[in-house]
This record gives structure tokens, C-alpha cells and sequence, in this order.
């Protein structure tokens, strides 16, 4: 599985939910914002969000790898829900097995037609909103 992680191609988010039969079940690195809050756990690109598939369920899959318990620390202050704001979200780079329309819907209330496993954080920083709509993808 490690080697899988390490060679996943990059693909933007935005290619991901545009062909998501293309990328069913493949194992991917993309770049995007985790939001997390009491019923919800997704990752969404600003520049896509209209697109149809909307965000994608995220969650961690089992054989998740950790670069570096710094890295792990960093996403989990930045993630993690607060009493003063119950919703968090980070700007990430993430490797894991992307699941398109064939297995779904999945998430919260079955609200989600599209899942992400990750299997690795390669980075975690704090969403800087003007920058991610400045990016292409």
C-alpha cells in the first residue's frame, strides 16, 4: 500500500468530480479544503463547489500513513471543533482512494455521491480563502 501512496498521480479536485467514473476506486493525491463539523466531515475545492457532485465525503481510511506526528498534530488543531466555532476547516494536499458513483451515496444523510479515503496528509495549513479562488485547478 505504501507504494501506492507514493506514486498516486496528482489530479485536481475539480478533475476528480467532473469524470469521477474515470477515477473510481484509484488512489489519487489532490488538493483541498477539509471542513469538519458535528454531522459533516467533506472535502470541497472553492473554484469547483458548483460543479455537479458538489463536496466529497472524506474520512480516514484504516491504513492511513502519517508523514510526521508534527503534520498529524497541525491538521488535528486545525480540524478540530471548538465550543466557539463547532465548524473548522483546513487547507490540505491528501492522498487516498477516491469512490465515484458506483458504491454511493455516502456521508451524513447519505447527502454525499462521491467518497474520499485518506490514506495520507501531505500537508495542512489554515484556509486562506482569497488564495484557494486565485489558484487554478
Amino acid at each position: 500500500m505504501a507504494s501506492s501512496v507514493e506514486k498516486a498521480p496528482v489530479v485536481s479536485f475539480c478533475d476528480l468530480i467532473r469524470s469521477p467514473a474515470r477515477y473510481d476506486k484509484l488512489i489519487v493525491r489532490t488538493h483541498a479544503i477539509i471542513h469538519v463539523d458535528r454531522e459533516n466531515e467533506f472535502l470541497y475545492y472553492p473554484k469547483c463547489e458548483k460543479e455537479i457532485g458538489g463536496p466529497v465525503w472524506a474520512d480516514f481510511d484504516p491504513s492511513y500513513v502519517y508523514n510526521d506526528q508534527k503534520l498529524r498534530q497541525r491538521l488535528t488543531e486545525l480540524i478540530s471543533p471548538r465550543l466557539s466555532t463547532p465548524s473548522r476547516s483546513a487547507r490540505i494536499t491528501v492522498v487516498g482512494r477516491f469512490e465515484g458513483p458506483s458504491g454511493g451515496p455516502y456521508g451524513h444523510l447519505d447527502g454525499y455521491p462521491f467518497r474520499f479515503s485518506i490514506m495520507r496528509v501531505e500537508q495542512a495549513e489554515e484556509v486562506e480563502t482569497m488564495n484557494m479562488e486565485r489558484e487554478g485547478n
